[in-house]
């Protein structure tokens, strides 16, 4: 949505006019040719809707209880679906013949219905403080973006933390099941893609430029956070992960759902709910079934960046479709656990926002709904 388009993309200087133009075109499902002058009505219609074909469920996408009704379907005994589950999410193994607790029947099985890898890394750029960008090159040639986002802590460092890591904060979650208090840790905060590409137009995000090209498959994002924990430096530990990359999270619900249960699954990955954070430019439909699909388990994060409907909607197109009054009525109603709080984003945009003028909005707007600033 914006982080790895604000991140690495400091030179991006987005021409206001070719977005307003692009975005138009994407919303309303016209070819780029098509033409300029046309009425924008379609921003109140199903925004970015891109038609998706329905397609199996990659193995990798599968839950334990959707692996044992397929193995034992084929005669396999009910433990095996969670070895090969735990092959997957907990080992971050791919390659079937790799698995070898598995007959050797069932990993030719498994290898011929498809599991195997879905991305490979096509490049790592490191900088200076240790992010690193990681481009990945998906089945189809189409390439994505995540990000590991290390930061220092412990008694005696200081935290070191951007917007993204922040999003990611555990409220003074127990740290004791981590080790020596006295030894300081590398901490990582992951920020993955949902889709490739993004629909939403905004105009500060280099996402977005090329418009959406397609949805990614839940196996697709799982797959960012197995190959960015295995590329995580000796010491470091992944903590936490944030949907803040490329494309619009709640845009690419289903995906993103499944993404989530299998992220947080006991027997996999394992990560807290407390330590996923979901950040949208504000889909509100989405945004309570979010809450209620998961009780309000999973962080939230809102790219707001202006507190006028006018200035908003000129950055953020989705404004027009969901403006700030149901967008805060959306944010008052999640269901936040006690002590958790919503993520509210701003970035400053030359010439467009104005932090010091708009910060005073910020406790009239939100003073009954629990946020923080990043």
């Amino acid at each position: 949505m914006h982080s790895l388009g604000t991140r690495f993309d400091s030179g991006f200087r987005p021409n206001l006019r070719h977005f307003e133009q692009r975005v138009k075109f994407q919303l309303q499902g016209l070819p780029d040719s098509a033409d300029a002058t046309a009425p924008c009505h379609t921003v109140k219609r199903a925004l970015g809707t891109l038609p998706v074909k329905p397609r199996p469920l990659h193995p990798i996408a599968r839950l334990p209880e959707e692996w044992q009704s397929v193995l034992t379907a084929q005669g396999e005994r009910a433990f095996v679906a969670r070895q090969v589950f735990s092959w997957i999410h907990k080992r971050g193994i791919f390659d079937p013949s790799a698995m070898t607790n598995l007959s050797t029947v069932l990993r030719d099985k498994l290898a011929k219905e498809g599991l195997g890898p879905v991305a490979e890394v096509a490049h790592v750029h490191r900088s200076a403080d240790g992010t690193r960008k990681i481009v990945l090159r998906l089945s189809d040639g189409a390439t994505i973006e995540t990000v590991l986002l290390p930061g220092v802590s412990g008694p005696n460092a200081q935290l070191e933390v951007d917007a993204d890591a922040a999003a990611a904060d555990d409220d003074g979650e127990d740290e004791e099941s981590e080790g020596p208090t006295n030894a300081p840790r590398i901490r990582v905060t992951q920020c993955i893609s949902t889709q490739v590409g993004c629909a939403m137009g905004c105009v500060f995000c280099a996402s977005g430029v090329a418009g959406l090209q397609r949805h990614l498959g839940p196996e697709e994002i799982v797959a960012q956070v197995l190959i960015g924990r295995a590329l995580c430096d000796e010491g470091e530990q992944l903590r936490n992960v944030v949907f803040m990359g490329m494309g619009e999270p709640l845009h690419n619900y289903e995906s993103t759902a499944r993404a989530l249960r299998l992220l947080t699954h006991v027997e996999g990955i394992g990560l807290s709910t407390r330590r996923v954070t979901v950040s949208t430019s504000g889909l509100v439909p989405e945004i309570e079934r979010l809450g209620k699909d998961f009780q309000g388990q999973v962080a939230l994060a809102i790219s707001l960046h202006a507190t006028s409907d006018e200035s908003r909607s000129a950055l953020m197109p989705i404004n027009r479709k969901y403006p700030l009054a149901e967008l805060l009525g959306a944010l008052r109603s999640y269901p936040l656990p006690p002590r958790r709080r919503i993520t509210i984003e701003y970035t400053l945009v030359s010439g467009k926002t104005t932090l010091l003028k708009k910060r005073c909005v910020f406790p009239n707007s939100f003073v009954d709904c629990p946020s923080r600033s990043t």
